[in-house]
């Protein structure tokens, strides 16, 4: 009986542990959504709204739409909201209701004082997306990690302030770190079904933003760690394989998911390289950084550390240096460096920011938000660093060990981190790290905010 009550009992504190992360994830990204509108947010609509508009006329060669960006899975998140909506009122009156209710609907919903009918369902899959990013990190890199990524993840600010908006960053950001994560999972588990769930989340982050194509050179290098220990006919072969059977994933998910390749490949593509190679360069860069104005002009390459330093939090940048204090301990103690923080290996999360980094940096269009993608990874690692300091501290006080200390070591983190970031709710773009000097830094250093007009506030 008394076992009987003590797995009750354990299970649960299982529960309440997920239902409150669960929460933590969702109610920042969900309350308040009625405010501010971010500059992108009325083309983005206008986008849903003609793909939309095609879809229920059956008309595919409308359904390109944008300027290349090319923002098909936004769309397909917002149009699978219309429809519901429109479904809905058509029920209600009988009968579908028409060009003249989707007129009607749009009138209403395309409102600013709309904005959270607007918002609602690219915030419900940025919530959806940080809850499974915080799921397989915890399946990769163990429980504790996955709880602590989580618990950052969740109150990441500079990822909160996009997870709310209608736009392209924070879907990108989600998408491309399961990818990364799904290939961590190939590496460790070497089944198939991660790689084409990898190569699946790369494909759907190139359907939000072109951007996504900077996956592409840590995917390989990853893939290249992984096959490293086979010979060379063999290796140089799985190493082929494997890069087709994720690019062939990625691009299944392009093709099926965007109705006009069917119809129009050509100039589909056209538009989407015509509008990658245009943000290649410094066309349309309008941005302040360290006091000067850059206008159509490269900021240079100091902007994304920049960026890097003054967006995290505190919490994460402790984190990786503990997980730095980590690595180099194993490496003394005679660790491969590729194994450095085993059980699992971090060295592909390190690979996938180094290289986004470095490549994001090579092109002259630069934005704050453009580099969003690695901080749910750069959390991971933080959070790996913040685990191994707590196994360390338990093979000096075994009592620490215990599940009650465990659990107040990571509500003490989300109280931190909710203290750090709290009194910015609802609105999350001035925030900047305190360990950096914050705002007063921040000021000086960056633009606040992304178009509103918060800055001149």
């Amino acid at each position: 009986m008394r076992s009987l009550l003590n797995l009750s009992a354990h299970r649960l504190k299982q529960l309440g542990i997920v239902l409150g992360m669960v929460l933590l994830v969702a109610l920042p990204r969900l309350t308040d959504l009625n405010g501010y509108l971010i500059i992108d947010e009325a083309d983005r609509w206008r986008w849903a709204e003609e793909f939309y508009r095609a879809l229920i006329a059956g008309n595919l060669h409308d359904m390109l739409v944008g300027d290349g960006y090319p923002g098909i899975v936004p769309a397909w998140l917002e149009t699978i909201w219309l429809l519901g909506e429109s479904v809905r009122r058509s029920v209600l009156e009988g009968h579908w209701f028409g060009e003249e209710g989707v007129y009607l609907l749009f009138h209403v919903w395309g409102r600013t004082s709309h904005l959270a009918q607007q918002r609602l369902p690219i915030a419900l899959f940025n919530t959806l997306l940080a809850l499974l990013v915080g799921w397989y990190a915890g399946k990769a890199y163990g429980r504790r990690v996955g709880l602590v990524a989580l618990a950052l993840i969740a109150l990441n600010p500079f990822l909160l302030a996009d997870s709310r908006v209608n736009r392209a960053e924070a879907v990108i950001t989600g998408l491309l770190t399961l990818s990364i994560l799904f290939m961590v999972r190939y590496g460790q588990t070497r089944q198939y079904r991660w790689l084409m769930a990898s190569g699946l989340m790369g494909g759907l982050g190139l359907l939000t933003k072109i951007q996504g194509l900077v996956v592409l050179p840590a995917v390989a290098v990853i893939l290249l760690l992984i096959e490293r220990k086979k010979e060379w006919p063999s290796w140089l072969l799985s190493l082929s394989r494997s890069l087709v059977f994720w690019a062939l994933a990625a691009m299944l998910v392009w093709v099926v998911l965007w109705p006009a390749m069917w119809v129009r490949p050509l100039e589909v593509v056209t538009l989407v390289f015509n509008y990658a190679t245009r943000k290649a360069g410094s066309e349309g860069v309008n941005l302040f950084f360290v006091g000067q104005h850059f206008l159509d002009e490269d900021p240079g390459l100091l902007f994304y550390p920049a960026v890097a330093l003054l967006r995290m939090t505190p919490l994460t940048m402790l984190g990786l240096i503990l997980a730095l204090w980590a690595g180099v301990r194993q490496l003394r103690a005679g660790m491969e460096f590729s194994h450095i923080l085993a059980p699992a290996p971090v060295v592909p999360l390190l690979i996938y920011i180094a290289l986004y980094g470095i490549v994001m940096s090579l092109g002259s269009h630069k934005q704050d938000r453009y580099l969003m993608p690695i901080f749910p990874v750069l959390d991971i690692v933080a959070a790996v660093g913040w685990v191994h300091l707590w196994a360390w501290l338990g093979g000096r006080w075994k009592n620490l060990r215990r599940s009650g200390w465990t659990s107040a070591a990571l509500a003490s983190l989300v109280a931190l981190q909710l203290v750090s970031i709290l009194p910015y709710h609802p609105y999350y773009f001035p925030y900047f790290n305190q360990l950096m000097g914050g705002g007063a830094v921040g000021a000086r250093t960056l633009r606040v905010g992304w178009g509103e007009g918060m800055d001149r506030v």
